[in-house]
């Protein structure tokens, strides 16, 4: 697989989701996983079958608060769910609300989820990593 991983992008930062007083993604092991922005603002893991909104780059304490950083544009590298089907080539993602990626397509309508983002450009079985431009 080539490497376009950052190629054209853009970051942004967020304050990061407390749920019962825990910050949800303050670890460095979180570091590549698919976030999600939620109703207030912050971003989290989210819920499955949620949109993504990028892919979370770095992650640091500032005051009282723990910050992500998350790539939201160009080409990106997500972990996609191997317990669901790979990744369609051309087309979204959406988030399985732990951190990896999932396509989303209906059988019954033939159709993709509304709740896809970008375009995927490629994917690696061996890996379970795929390439998205968003």
């Amino acid at each position: 697989m080539l490497d376009r991983n950052r190629i054209g992008v853009l970051y942004l930062k967020f304050e990061i989701n407390k749920t019962d007083n825990t910050f949800d993604l303050n670890q460095i092991d979180n570091i590549g996983d698919a976030v999600q922005i939620l109703k207030n603002g912050t971003i989290s893991h989210g819920r499955a079958n949620g949109k993504v909104l990028g892919v979370l780059s770095d992650v640091y304490f500032d005051c009282d608060a723990y910050v992500g950083t998350v790539q939201v544009k160009g080409v990106a590298q997500f972990r996609y769910n191997r317990a669901g089907d790979p990744p369609i080539l051309g087309e979204g993602i959406s988030g399985d609300g732990g951190g990896q990626v999932v396509q989303l397509y209906n059988n019954i309508t033939k159709q993709f989820s509304p709740s896809t983002i970008g375009v995927v450009i490629s994917f690696d079985r061996r890996t379970s990593i795929c390439e998205v431009i968003l």
